[in-house]
Order: C-alpha cells, then sequence, then structure tokens
C-alpha cells in the first residue's frame, strides 16, 4: 500500500498531512488493532486499536483502489487514514477489516460468557474489581472502568441491530450483494439498507451520489450504529435524521445525500 494521510475531525481540512504519501507500507489486519509498517524498514508508523475505529469503506469508481477509515489517536483526536491498495485488492482489504470487527466482538462475548459461567452473577463489586483486572490482562477485551456496564451496553447496542425492525423497513433489501443493490441504484439521491453478505452482523447503506455508488458501514467494532461524525438509537433513526433533514452523510472522498428510498419489491 503506497501512501496515507489523516485529516483532523474537528474541521475539514484545507491541506492533507502527507506526512507519509507514497511511503509503502504494510497493513496489518488483526482482532486488536489496524497496525501500519514502513515497508522498506518495518518502523511502525501508526497503531489504531480496534475499539477506536469508527469508520471504513472502499473507494469506487475513480478510487476503486483506495479504503479510508477513521480512528482516535493516542491523544483522543479523530482523524481519517486513507491507504492506496494494490489493483483490485481494496474490497478483499476492507472485508477483512469487517471481518476483524466480528472477530473482536464474538471474542468478547465468549470471553464474557466464559467468566459469567465460572463467577456466576455480575453484582458483586468483589468480582467487577475481579473483572477489571483481568480486562487490563487480556487485550482482547473492550477497555472500560466497569465491564459488566460496557457488556450490557454493547450486547444491547447488537440486540438493537439484529431485533430491531429494520427487517419490515420498505427499502431494507436483506442479504443482496454489492453489484444487485447498484443496478437498483438508477439516480443520484437514490439509497437501501441491505444486510452484509460477507460479514455477520453488518448493516450497508448502499446509495448514489454524483452518479458514483457508495457502500457505507453502518454497525462499528462496538456494536453501535453510526456514521462517521454521528451515532444513533437504530438504523432507522440514521436514515430518518439524514433523510428528513437533507443532512448528507460525509464520507472520506464524498457526501451522501438520501433523498429516494427504493423499495423492496415484496
Amino acid at each position: 500500500m503506497p501512501g496515507a494521510f489523516s485529516n483532523d475531525q474537528s474541521m475539514i481540512a484545507t491541506q492533507a498531512n502527507l506526512t507519509h504519501s507514497h511511503t509503502p507500507v504494510e497493513l496489518i489486519i488483526s482482532t486488536d488493532a489496524l497496525v501500519l509498517k514502513r515497508k522498506n524498514d518495518s518502523q511502525i508508523l501508526c497503531s489504531h486499536r480496534m475499539e477506536g475505529i469508527s469508520f471504513a469503506s472502499a473507494g469506487e469508481h475513480d478510487t476503486k483502489d483506495y479504503i479510508a477509515y477513521v480512528a482516535k489517536d493516542n491523544m483522543n483526536k479523530r482523524a481519517c487514514h486513507v491507504l492506496s491498495c494494490e489493483a483490485n485488492e481494496s474490497l478483499d482489504v476492507i472485508t477483512t477489516i469487517g471481518q476483524a470487527f466480528e472477530l473482536r466482538y464474538n471474542e468478547y462475548m465468549q470471553t464474557q460468557r466464559q467468566t459469567n459461567e465460572q463467577h456466576g452473577s455480575f453484582k458483586s463489586s468483589d468480582h467487577d474489581r475481579q473483572l477489571s483486572r483481568k480486562q487490563d490482562e487480556n487485550q482482547n477485551r473492550f477497555l472500560s472502568n466497569n465491564i459488566n456496564d460496557q457488556q450490557q451496553e454493547i450486547q444491547g447496542r447488537w440486540n438493537t441491530v439484529k431485533d430491531s425492525d429494520v427487517y419490515k423497513e420498505n427499502w431494507f433489501h436483506g442479504k443482496i450483494s454489492r453489484e444487485e443493490a447498484e443496478r437498483l441504484l438508477t439516480h443520484n439521491g437514490d439509497f437501501l439498507v441491505r444486510e452484509s453478505v460477507k460479514i455477520p452482523g453488518q448493516f450497508i447503506l448502499s446509495g448514489r451520489c454524483q452518479s458514483h455508488f457508495k457502500h457505507l458501514l453502518l454497525v462499528d467494532p462496538e456494536g453501535a450504529i453510526r456514521t462517521k461524525d454521528y451515532e444513533f438509537d437504530s438504523i432507522q433513526h440514521l436514515i430518518s435524521y439524514h433523510k428528513s433533514g437533507q443532512i448528507p452523510i460525509v464520507s472520506a472522498d464524498s457526501e451522501l445525500l438520501l433523498e429516494t428510498p427504493i423499495l423492496r419489491v415484496k
């Protein structure tokens, strides 16, 4: 991957930070973090833990060989990182990142189930302290001062996605492919929501903007429903907020305006 750059979330920068532009790098994807290493000497240029990543997307058309992700740095500031991939590899890379998100969540939930079986109720304050100490020792768990509260919060968020009425919405098309979605989006402003074929539990907003297609992942690594800048209670809330308010969804290289929902054929 030949290059990377970042922008602060607090503003749309007039000039990008091109410190490592055109630097050949290796992207290491794990359930713990995304790590960028310089190829010639293996120096780590940046490392972003999964819980700090809130958005990831692959490019299309003129930018089809690019991927972008938004992550917090060590100063808790959010930045957008853009990578140029080898030809025709961007979709595989973004899919692998999505799978890493899913695996991390599954590992976390499995660990909590095992702990719950061994120690019983989470109500004991002593047990909460034991869980907190174990959390520091295991990098596969999410960082939190109260593991029980975070487990309930994350589980609740995922249940919001899986058990909500999104399946009943007429703009929800179920498990259709990227190509099938694009065939349905015939005009600028058209949009639909679909369930990922490759990533269990992931939902994707597909839309058309300036004759280009956008496919945005809606569920972040913590199970929250969000765009790059905002978090929502449900997918319906996200769609309603952006459509009724005519507020574009800002991604790495464009804005997606939700105007016309493409209705599912019953």
